[in-house]
């Protein structure tokens, strides 16, 4: 989770923490207005796991983009919108999906 936390900060992007009742999001990305919820795990590799991850990302109400970040090497299937990618790729791609 460090590496994609000072890789947020190195593109100069707002990085918090957001909690919404019981439920807490790894990372909230902001800039220009503009916001993304990220969730990090190792792997999705149980229901609990999947359900804790992608269940953090559900509660919140507005309609700006959401991802579940994990080393899991087979794709996972996006869930309510919420998209899932793997880590390393994630980090290795050029243009981050970082908002505008």
């Amino acid at each position: 989770m460090t590496d994609i936390f000072l890789e947020r900060l190195r593109r100069r992007l707002l990085v918090r923490i957001g909690k919404l009742q019981q439920q807490e999001v790894d990372f909230v990305v902001e800039r220009h207005g503009q916001r993304r919820y990220y969730q990090v795990c190792y792997l999705l590799a149980s229901p609990a796991t999947v359900e804790r991850e992608f269940g953090a990302l559900e509660t919140i109400p507005d309609h700006f983009p959401k991802f579940v970040l994990s080393m899991d090497t087979t794709a996972q299937p996006s869930r309510r919108g919420i998209t899932w990618k793997n880590l390393v790729a994630f980090l290795l791609e050029e243009d981050h999906p970082a908002p505008n």
